[in-house]
């Protein structure tokens, strides 16, 4: 009888696992790369061939040999995805007849095959670097702060609306008719710094690359139609550096913003859900009490921490600007 109970218990798990499994490994096996047909132009005509991007980098085929490429997203500096289905690649290689200036790649690829925002999206995922993307996402999520504004170009400007969401910031042209419009799309990760220098006046300071700035960095300064307040300002500049330290957090490989529900739903699933019924200490008793006791004080000591994390956030952000 002992051994019927222990064999439909690891009948039940075994079936538990490889429910997990089908759940986490199918819906990321099926989209671990991007087939692209493209055409790469030169200064004097140009070749076709096919862009593949995976989770180790990207390359580049073609029958002319000296254009085929193989990168890793280690080894370029910056992509570039604009809504005319048009991706930029900046690498570390060397135009020699440039006195070494860094060596870029464009391509062109078609309308039938990915959108501009699925290539973004499946970049987002996997790089680091900065990634000046010139679109706008079909759903921006749950907006928190939205400024019309006008941006400020070296000749002219472009008016529209600018977004601080969840996950992006994100610029909308009003103008739609223009293929390659005002709209952009940045992570928080992309950002270096945001300032005003008044109530009409918004500044955002990218990592993306300039030439002939400071660093390198490209600033997009914007006037807003609408004053905002010092207490407006100071808050957005709470959220979106709160937004930069989580993000920084998370890729140091520091406890993250929220690892509960890695370890309470598989601990009570599993747990309660399926090992103890079937035990010998299946009920309220000390052991149980005692199981539920180690979630419970993993809960206190993750909201103490953030509360003081917040805290600490907020008195540091007041006293350095």
């Amino acid at each position: 009888m002992e051994n019927e109970k222990q064999f439909r218990l690891m009948n039940r798990m075994s079936l538990f696992w490889v429910w997990l499994s089908v759940v986490l490994v199918l819906p990321s096996a099926a989209q671990d790369q991007l087939v692209l047909s493209v055409r790469h132009d030169h200064a004097w005509g140009g070749c076709s061939g096919t862009l593949t991007l995976d989770d180790q980098g990207m390359r580049y085929e073609t029958i002319h040999s000296k254009d085929s490429r193989n990168w890793a997203y280690d080894e370029v500096q910056q992509f570039q995805v604009e809504v005319g289905r048009h991706l930029k690649i900046l690498t570390y290689e060397d135009r020699k007849w440039r006195f070494g200036a860094d060596k870029s790649f464009e391509f062109d690829w078609q309308e039938s095959e990915s959108t501009p925002e699925q290539v973004y999206r499946f970049l987002e995922a996997r790089v680091r670097r900065p990634i000046a993307a010139w679109l706008h996402p079909t759903e921006f999520g749950n907006v928190r702060y939205e400024f019309p504004v006008k941006h400020l170009g070296t000749l002219s400007g472009r008016q529209g609306h600018l977004f601080f969401t969840d996950r992006w910031v994100v610029l909308q042209a009003d103008d739609r008719a223009d293929e390659k419009g005002g709209d952009r799309t940045w992570r928080y990760d992309d950002l270096e710094s945001i300032s005003s220098s008044g109530p009409y006046e918004l500044t955002l300071t990218t990592y993306e690359q300039q030439r002939f700035h400071y660093a390198s960095r490209r600033v997009y300064r914007f006037q807003l139609k609408e004053p905002i307040t010092p207490e407006n300002y100071n808050a957005l500049w709470r959220f979106v550096n709160q937004k930069k330290r989580n993000i920084e957090t998370k890729s140091s490989g520091t406890l993250p913003d929220n690892p509960l529900s890695g370890f309470l739903i598989p601990d009570l699933l599993i747990g309660c859900g399926v090992v103890i019924p079937h035990s010998p200490i299946a009920g309220v008793n000390v052991r149980t009490v005692g199981f539920g006791v180690a979630p419970l004080g993993a809960c206190i000591v993750l909201l103490t921490r953030d509360s003081l994390g917040a805290t600490r956030a907020q008195a540091s952000g007041k006293g350095s600007r």
